[in-house]
């Protein structure tokens, strides 16, 4: 009978009667306030990833980009840098035509120098060392004609004689050095000569006498020829030929 029944119709999915679910929210939960909702769809997670979309699963690279590829294949930074010879990012070093690092071009190249002296006193030995350019060989010159060992052993250079012969005193070529890179006069340093009877000789740069060029010039009389000389004139403090300093 109506009057002992405790709901003249039916009662809905959250228990009231005739109240046709409408206490359920988007989810089927009663009185559930669509709280089983993050955003992207009933009881599913809620938006994810860097960019904050439902099912991403983007991450920020390297660079700080949502999604991104990062450091480029051969870079070395976000910038598209590369590493140089030396192993610094974005550096300028290079490789030189030697293939050396920063090099400047002549560790390779093989050159020579005559060595030349003006004595007025007979030479029974001498010997100096080269620094920079590797020494590949010395032969020739006054040396050989006086019949001296010539000989070269980690920069050194050494000529004497085994059966007591000398250079006489004169002005002229003492030998011809070869070597990888190039040479100048500050890669020639601790001079030793020796006099007949092993005394040790004073030396010091200058200029050969009856030394000529090809074309006559040597304007600053330094001894090198203008057309092989890196400044005709002096380098001032900075290093630049005939400068203000």
């Amino acid at each position: 009978c109506d009057s002992g029944d405790d709901c003249v119709g039916e009662f809905d999915d959250c228990g009231v009667c005739n109240g046709g679910n409408a206490d359920q929210d988007d989810c089927g939960v009663c009185n559930g306030g669509n709280a089983d909702d993050l955003g992207c769809g009933c009881y599913e997670p809620g938006p994810s990833g860097c960019d904050d979309t439902c099912g991403s699963t983007l991450e920020f690279d390297e660079c700080g980009e949502c999604g991104g590829d990062g450091i480029d294949e051969g870079a070395c930074d976000c910038d598209g840098n590369t590493l140089d010879c030396a192993g610094d990012c974005g550096g300028s070093a290079a490789l030189d035509d030697c293939d050396v690092c920063n090099g400047d071009g002549w560790s390779c190249v093989e050159t020579s120098v005559d060595v030349g002296y003006d004595s007025d006193i007979a030479i029974a030995g001498f010997q100096f060392v080269v620094s920079g350019p590797t020494v590949v060989g010395a032969s020739g010159g006054a040396a050989a004609d006086a019949g001296f060992t010539i000989s070269v052993s980690s920069g050194v250079v050494l000529a004497f004689s085994f059966t007591g012969s000398f250079i006489p005193a004169s002005s002229e070529v003492a030998e011809l050095v070869n070597l990888d890179g190039d040479v100048t006069e500050d890669c020639l340093s601790e001079f030793v000569f020796s006099g007949e009877g092993g005394t040790t000789l004073t030396s010091s740069w200058g200029t050969m006498s009856g030394q000529t060029c090809d074309d006559g010039e040597d304007v600053d009389e330094d001894g090198i020829c203008d057309d092989d000389d890196d400044c005709v004139g002096e380098f001032d403090e900075c290093g630049v030929c005939n400068g203000n300093g």
